[in-house]
């Protein structure tokens, strides 16, 4: 755990200057915008490693619990909406909490994940600024909306996941270093990433309930 804090933290000052040569100015933009000292970053990190320990957590146990209810033979009805539900909410506070925590910091430092998933924003783009300050709001509203039982929602949700899931692929299959900037510290796109938002895309397929009773009708009453 601790080598992975100090590897986030010592990333925070290379990764731009590594990979991006014009982005030396946008990184010492974001350290002067968000005091970057070597404990902000630091407690930063830590919270976010902990954060996603914890979502890779709650969604092994809920798999745990599905497959000993789809085994035993107890997936009713009243066994897939809690399933349901609690798949919802469970992705409506990582959403939540991730919105928030974006919030707390100065827009360039979303921009700096941004600029280094290399989708064609640089730090030049007239998108950058917009899209960073947008997401978070995004982020909080998803959050709210998840709370309603609507499928367009959920779905929505799932694609979105999806599409985040194919950029740390896209990354890694081309030996990229990308600070995801998720819950605002300085994660590394790896496998811990990959745990965690493929368990919140698992999350948004067990929180439709088309899907959910479509994958455990075979045990249903």
């Amino acid at each position: 755990m601790a080598l992975h804090a100090e590897r986030d933290v010592s990333h925070i000052t290379q990764i731009i200057p590594c990979h991006h040569g014009k982005s030396m100015a946008l990184l010492a933009l974001v350290s002067r915008a968000t005091n970057c000292t070597p404990s902000n970053v630091m407690w930063r990190s830590v919270l976010e490693i902990w954060v996603a320990w914890g979502v890779v957590a709650v969604v092994a146990g809920g798999l745990l619990f599905t497959a000993t209810a789809w085994m035993t033979g107890r997936t009713n009805e009243r066994t897939i909406n809690r399933i349901v539900l609690w798949s919802r909410v469970g992705l409506s506070l990582t959403f939540l909490y991730s919105g928030l925590v974006k919030l707390t910091n100065p827009w360039y430092v979303l921009a700096t994940s941004i600029v280094e998933f290399k989708v064609g924003i640089t730090e030049t783009s007239a998108l950058l600024r917009p899209l960073a300050v947008a997401i978070p709001w995004a982020e909080v509203a998803i959050a709210l909306l998840l709370l309603f039982p609507l499928r367009w929602v959920v779905l929505s949700t799932g694609a979105i996941l999806m599409t985040f899931l194919g950029l740390g692929v896209a990354s890694a299959m081309r030996g990229m270093q990308v600070t995801c900037g998720c819950w605002g510290g300085t994660m590394l796109v790896g496998p811990l990433w990959f745990s965690e938002h493929g368990g919140m895309f698992l999350m948004a397929l067990a929180g439709d309930r088309v899907i959910a009773t479509r994958l455990l009708a075979r045990k249903m009453a």
